[in-house]
């Protein structure tokens, strides 16, 4: 996954990440953050991740607050820049979108809506960058 955040007059910030690769103590501070921003303890590590594919406003501040702490240890999260959406853009590997597709084609249900998934799909994948962060796709020119 590759994480840009462009903030109005600052150079870009780049991550390429792979959201289930980190530390199980990362995964806990992360999650507790989540709940907190939400208001529901009842979420996981799992919903997080799942909201951040489905370009959720929380856990996308919570994901830049994480990697903004990377370099800023001691960082709060309501200390986190306030952004605009378009300031902070998440796009999929290739090996993610490989991913979703393979989901998608297993699904039972209408094959015409999943056709049209999977077309959209195909369609990224052959834009979509190969990830460091993937190790199925490192080391691939």
């Amino acid at each position: 996954m590759f994480i840009t955040f462009k903030p109005d007059g600052d150079p870009p910030q780049d991550w390429d990440i792979d959201i289930d690769d980190v530390t199980e103590s990362a995964a806990e501070r992360i999650e507790r953050q989540y709940r907190k921003a939400t208001a529901d303890n009842s979420l996981t590590y799992d919903h997080f991740r799942l909201s951040v594919y489905q370009g959720g406003a929380t856990a996308r501040r919570v994901l830049l607050w994480h990697l903004m702490r990377e370099v800023h240890p001691s960082l709060r999260f309501e200390d986190t820049p306030d952004f605009r959406r378009k300031q902070l853009k998440v796009e999929f590997s290739r090996g993610e979108l490989k991913v979703m597709r393979d989901q998608v084609a297993d699904k039972v249900g209408n094959a015409a809506e999943r056709q049209v998934a999977l077309d959209l799909l195909d369609a990224e994948i052959l834009t979509a960058r190969d990830s460091l962060a993937d190790p199925d796709e490192s080391g691939k020119a």
